[in-house]
């Protein structure tokens, strides 16, 4: 019998090989929203610490 999984790193590809899977289906809607989501925070973290910067600088002046 064929089977498919999905998997979020072709890491993971020789272990499903050997237990006989033959098609494979990379990452997922999912893992798009969390890539997303974590590029999102962290353009938000390196906005939010340049303007903390900017603040600080303008308070000591």
């Amino acid at each position: 019998m064929r089977t498919g999984m999905f998997v979020s790193d072709l890491a993971e590809l020789p272990g499903w090989l050997e237990m006989g899977s033959s098609l494979f289906l990379l990452s997922s809607d999912q893992t798009f929203l969390q890539e997303g989501a974590r590029d999102l925070r962290s353009a938000f973290d390196a906005s939010a610490s340049k303007g903390i910067a900017t603040i600080s600088r303008e308070l000591k002046s």
